[in-house]
């Protein structure tokens, strides 16, 4: 996997791509909070066939390095600084929950950067809509101050991946979660 040092992060990322699609505009794939690059698995092999995709670990997931703290600008500009630093012209960006918002932020701050967007249950800004968002949001806290990494991972998953046909996609969820540092979380 490809490092490139870049300010406040060590970034790694995996690039696919078929023998047609070796001239193609990159397609960038950014994960979802507390996961990683692995969870674009089954999209990997439908998109290279079309496209050049960059897989990316953001800073501080996946086998990337966060120094500092970490912000959703931060990593816009390191997912930046590797499409500049690998000589990219404007890309595709898909981006899931935490992806999307870093995918928004690179596109209002860097937009020479990108040719499309497609976000994927993101937001601008974290402010729940609602009580029942509230509720959510709380709960989700309380269990990162309190639960171990795994009861965090399970109760995330079961919202993703809430039925039972869904159980493998589940369980893959609450290992690619389990695994995160909380401090990273």
């Amino acid at each position: 996997m490809p490092v490139l040092n870049v300010p406040g992060a060590r970034l790694q990322w995996e690039a696919h791509a078929s023998a047609e699609a070796a001239t193609a505009p990159a397609l960038v794939l950014l994960h979802g909070l507390g996961s990683s690059s692995a969870d674009w698995l089954f999209q990997v092999p439908v998109f290279a066939a079309r496209y050049r995709v960059l897989a990316v670990d953001l800073p501080g997931h996946g086998r990337s390095e966060a120094r500092g703290r970490l912000s959703v600008e931060g990593m816009a500009a390191a997912v930046g600084a590797l499409l500049r630093d690998l000589g990219e012209g404007p890309a595709h960006l898909l981006g899931l929950s935490l992806g999307g918002c870093v995918a928004l932020a690179l596109a209002a701050a860097q937009p020479e950067r990108v040719r499309s967007l497609v976000l994927v249950n993101a937001f601008a800004r974290l402010r729940p809509t609602g009580a029942r968002g509230a509720l959510r949001l709380l709960t989700r806290l309380g269990l990162l101050a309190a639960a171990p990494m795994p009861v965090v991972a399970a109760h995330v998953a079961r919202g993703l991946f809430p039925r039972p046909d869904q159980r493998a996609l589940y369980e893959r969820a609450v290992a690619s979660l389990s695994a995160t540092p909380r401090r990273r979380y």
